[in-house]
């Protein structure tokens, strides 16, 4: 049977905002599997959930790999976001 290790949920936008934007992430052990899990983010109706699977040594490297892209990439767009804070309309 499953055990849930990891399970946290976040809302994305500020208290001002009505909406129901969400990261979700989710790890669970299997004692035959190994480390099955999921990202989700939504936004506007939009969704997206990534597979995380730790279950052999490989798919553990490329689910942190995945994990770590996402991240790198957000942070970029941060970096970008406040060191042009006028950029547009």
């Amino acid at each position: 049977m499953d055990k849930i290790v990891y399970r946290k949920r976040r809302w994305l936008n500020t208290p001002a905002h009505q909406t129901t934007a969400f990261i979700r992430g989710e790890l669970s052990t299997d004692p035959d599997y190994g480390i099955d899990g999921s990202l989700t983010i939504s936004d506007c109706g939009r969704q997206i959930t990534l597979d995380i699977d730790g279950s052999t040594h490989q798919r553990r490297n490329n689910s942190i790999r995945k994990l770590t892209t996402v991240r790198d990439v957000c942070d970029e767009m941060i970096a970008y976001l406040k060191q042009h804070p006028k950029a547009g309309k």
